[in-house]
Parts: structure tokens; sequence; C-alpha cells
């Protein structure tokens, strides 16, 4: 029983770890993807393109880069979900019968683990609706 207690908890150490590397991707995904669409911009708009083709092709680029972005992290999100639905499975095997105390998952989920994903969803659907509402004139003139 002792045995496997310590495997539980290596794991579950190994496996917040993994929640801490994924949470600093899904952050560092953000920044670059604004930064790469803020950069895409400005040499588009320092750019006199004589060509009609390149024109529309060069301003549907950041509309690719937050689709491409914001399904990156809905996938590491997803990733997030099944790791918190283990996780919250090895707090409740370890839970001493009367102990009140809650797991880390278990609270996050009690008090609003849908509040960061909702955020995030607004960002990245805001995203995708700003740059397509600047490709979509470029597109048909």
């Amino acid at each position: 029983m002792a045995e496997e207690f310590l495997h539980q908890k290596e794991e579950y150490l190994a496996l917040r770890k993994e929640v801490e590397n994924a949470l600093s991707d899904i952050s560092t995904i953000e920044r670059n993807c604004l930064l790469a669409i803020s950069a895409v911009y400005v040499w588009l708009l320092s750019q006199n393109l004589s060509i009609a083709l390149d024109k529309k092709t060069g301003w549907a680029v950041p509309v690719f880069l937050a689709i491409f972005s914001a399904l990156r992290c809905y996938s590491i999100g997803e990733h997030l979900g099944i790791i918190g639905s283990y996780v919250k499975g090895i707090e409740t095997i370890n839970k001493p019968g009367g102990e009140t105390n809650i797991g880390w998952e278990m609270y996050f989920e009690l008090k609003g683990r849908q509040t960061q994903t909702k955020v995030r969803r607004w960002f990245w659907g805001l995203l995708i609706f700003l740059t397509t509402a600047v490709w979509l004139p470029r597109l048909f003139c």
C-alpha cells in the first residue's frame, strides 16, 4: 500500500509539472501569436505590393496564424482537461474517508475552472474575428 501511494505521489508531482509546462506553453503561444501578427501587419503596411495576389495572400497570413495558434491552444487545453480528470481521481483515492479537505483539482472545479477557458476562448475568437475583418475587405478589392 505504501509503495502504491509513493508511486501515485510521484505520478501526481510529474503531472503537476506537466500542467505547469502546458500552461506556460499556452501563454507563450498567445504572446508569440500576437507578436507575429503585429510583425506581419507592420511589414504589409510598409510594403508597396504591386501584384494583387500578393496583397490578398499577405493579408490572410494573420488570420491563419490566429486560427492555427488557437487550435494549438485548444489541443493543449484538452490535454490539460484529461490530466485534470486523472489527478482528480488520484486525489479522490488518497483522501481519507472523513477528511473534508479537497485536492487542487476538486477545489478548482468548485471555484470556476471555466473562467480561464472562457477568457481564452473570447481572446482567440476576437483575434480571429479582427484579423478576418482586416483581411476580407482586401480580398475583394
